[in-house]
């Protein structure tokens, strides 16, 4: 029995590990809240400076409410139901914005207006004001723009058209927003329209 213990004890001690290599003394780079908060700034930001601001001439730019002096296309397509908003980079006092340098720039009174020009405003998520809704009754068919809000449609609609988006079709409330349908199917190519369409 001494034996045996005594051999287990002997094929114990020489049975050891390696060292394990020493540590590096260098620290790892720590996430701080400014790093790790400037990845989704910097991508909402590209997102939506990406032909935000830019322009080959005078007519390429628009004042939207929220985002300033910006690429009138840009706009049109970031807002088909047209944007939620009052005053702001709109007002009254808004001039015609130019286009100088490649870039959309803001008047107001006369001169250069900066808190109007380069804003970096993300696009809100949801519909815009045409397309809002919250039941079907909200909601109704136009031949031009599909399926729109009742209340837009009184005051903003213009240059309706025939046999369009009205024929056979019926608008209902989903989401809060307002989707056309052709029976018990959704019609994509009238839900959702652009207002701005010529």
């Amino acid at each position: 029995m001494q034996r045996v213990l005594s051999t287990l004890l002997f094929v114990a001690s020489g049975c050891h590990s390696p060292p394990a290599p020493p540590k590096d003394s260098t620290p790892e780079p720590r996430a701080t809240a400014s790093s790790s908060a400037a990845a989704p700034i910097a991508s909402a930001r590209a997102t939506v400076s990406a032909g935000a601001h830019a322009c080959g001439s005078d007519a390429d730019c628009m004042n939207s409410c929220a985002h300033g002096a910006v690429n009138r296309a840009w706009w049109e397509k970031s807002y088909p139901g047209g944007e939620a908003c009052e005053d702001g980079c709109a007002s009254k006092f808004s001039e015609t914005p130019r286009c100088e340098a490649g870039s959309c720039i803001a008047y107001a009174r006369g001169k250069r207006d900066e808190h109007c020009t380069q804003k970096e405003v993300p696009v809100p998520p949801g519909p815009g004001p045409a397309h809002r809704c919250q039941a079907d009754a909200d909601c109704r068919m136009s031949c031009r723009y599909g399926a729109v809000s009742s209340s837009w449609y009184s005051w903003g609609a213009s240059n309706e058209c025939k046999d369009g988006c009205e024929e056979g079709r019926s608008a209902r409330c989903q989401s809060g927003t307002c989707v056309a349908f052709r029976g018990t199917e959704r019609d994509a190519e009238c839900s959702s329209r652009s207002i701005h369409q010529k």
